[in-house]
């Protein structure tokens, strides 16, 4: 533009200067021309300037344009970062140029840029700017013109899939499933327009629930500022990473020692957010348990969906003790004599039990209802609790018998009788003679008394009238004559009741 207008100046300040130079010569050319004193030869050449100069002048007034051209704008509205032509903005005309120049002058840097050649501009901002267009003719004439231009954003926002794959029952954002972008609207209105299956979009479409596991086709939408809009067909995997859930009617439950084959599975249910009720699928594991055997143990439980998640659970097992001790040995009767002591009731009696082992030494007996001073028929209770708290209880009957009076006792003795009857006779009954011509002969005397009864088994000794004599075992009893210190010395001890 700047080199048409250096051009059509020079071109007009050529014609003013050619003007003036040849108007003066040619006006004394036409003097001496008509002047009669020249030659023909001279006067010919003359004629010829003449009318080159006046050519000169002519086509000076025929070049002289002082009117400039007209510019008229246009009404645009692009698109941004579209090139707009310098023929859609505006059209130039001139009074004496069929093609005056005209280009693109200027427009805002921070919204666009101007071609180097001025025929375009581009916008990358949506608004409406000012074009600036400048024109100028061959005369050098030049024009400019302010041109308000649209620049709106007809370009829609791009879509493109984020994550593909999701929980099962979980509200999924739109903006996990896609993100979007628009080169002009910085947050464009992003949403669920649709989804298949079974699933189900919120009413402002930012978010889906899927209700069960499988493959879903998910619509997003875009639309921005200038209501441009897209759409995009998104397929996602979801998947079902919720464990079924285990519950017991009951943590603990107890069972006897007696009780077999109990039926767990009565006290487990399961069920699934996503496939309900799992209940039939529980695998029950009992193998724990010791029937029969009191202790503490634990019944699994286990329920596994068909997409591998799992849930388990433990029931604790209380086996308790019901089963009593046993009593063993316990004399069904004991007989006594009024004023005897107490009989040892523990003599050859046990007791033993399935938990607690031998309980010997937890047997109880109780003879408070026994008067040993009186005679008369009582009874001895004998019982035993083991640590679970079972008793076993026996009854035995006591005896006491009067006592009868006791009769003064003559003690045998070994004497010698001195028979005064004739030596014949006593020699003849005895065998023997006396020097003195006596008979003596031997009298024969009782075996001696019992004096104490040994328990061979329990190493005890007793009177033989104790009432705990009547309870030793054939096999175990031994009667000897033996003094008290003798059968200690032999390893026995005195009976508690009788005190030998």
């Amino acid at each position: 533009m700047d080199n048409e207008k250096k051009k059509h100046g020079f071109l007009w300040w050529i014609g003013m200067i050619l003007l003036w130079i040849f108007l003066f010569p040619a006006m004394l050319l036409v003097f001496l021309v008509k002047s009669k004193k020249l030659p023909v030869f001279v006067k010919i050449p003359l004629i010829l300037i003449h009318m080159v100069l006046w050519s000169t002048v002519f086509l000076a007034i025929a070049l002289w344009d002082p009117e400039p051209p007209v510019i008229e704008a246009h009404e645009v509205t692009a698109n941004y970062n579209t090139p707009i032509e310098l023929e859609s903005l505006a059209s130039i005309t001139d009074n004496k140029d069929e093609a005056p120049a005209m280009a693109i002058t200027y427009c805002d840097p921070k919204a666009g840029t101007v071609s180097k050649d001025g025929k375009t501009v581009t916008f990358s901002k949506v608004g409406k700017f000012t074009v600036r267009v400048e024109g100028s003719d061959s005369a050098a004439n030049a024009v400019s013109a302010d041109i308000s231009v649209t620049i709106t954003d007809g370009t829609p926002p791009v879509i493109e899939a984020n994550k593909t794959q999701f929980p099962v029952l979980e509200a999924v954002p739109v903006t996990d499933i896609g993100k979007v972008s628009d080169e002009i609207d910085e947050a464009p209105t992003f949403s669920i327009a649709k989804c298949d299956g079974k699933a189900e979009v919120a009413e402002d479409g930012q978010s889906v629930t899927f209700k069960e596991p499988g493959e879903y086709t998910v619509r997003l939408k875009a639309v921005d500022a200038s209501a441009n809009e897209c759409s995009k067909e998104v397929k996602v995997e979801v998947r079902n990473t919720i464990a079924p859930e285990i519950t017991l009617s009951e943590k603990e439950i107890s069972i006897a020692d007696t009780d077999a084959n109990i039926d767990f599975a009565g006290y487990a249910k399961a069920k699934s957010s996503v496939y309900g009720d799992l209940t039939k699928d529980i695998e029950i594991d009992p193998s724990a348990v010791k029937y029969g055997t009191p202790g503490k143990y634990t019944v699994k439980y286990t329920v596994k969906d068909k997409d591998g998640n799992t849930d388990s659970e433990a029931l604790t097992v209380i086996i308790k003790d019901t089963t009593a001790p046993e009593l063993q040995g316990v004399a069904p009767e004991f007989t006594l004599t009024q004023g005897d002591a107490a009989p040892d009731y523990l003599n050859g009696l046990s007791a033993s039990d399935s938990v607690d082992g031998d309980m010997t030494s937890k047997v109880a007996v109780d003879d408070s209802g026994v008067d040993y001073g009186t005679p008369g028929t009582y009874i001895v209770l004998f019982s035993v609790i083991d640590a679970a708290g079972n008793v076993t209880r026996q009854e035995a009957t006591v005896t006491v018998n009067e006592k009868p009076v006791e009769q003064p006792v003559e003690q045998p003795v070994t004497r010698s009788v001195v028979n005064e009857e004739p030596k014949q006779e006593a020699a003849a009954q005895s065998g023997q003679e006396t020097g003195s011509g006596a008979v003596t002969r031997q009298v024969q005397e009782p075996e001696p008394e019992i004096t104490y009864v040994l328990n061979t088994n329990t190493r005890k000794f007793h009177y033989p009238r104790c009432g705990s004599v009547s309870t030793i075992k054939d096999k175990n009893r031994q009667d000897v004559t033996w003094s008290r210190d003798e059968v200690i010395a032999r390893g026995y001890d005195p009976c508690q009741r009788c005190n030998p």
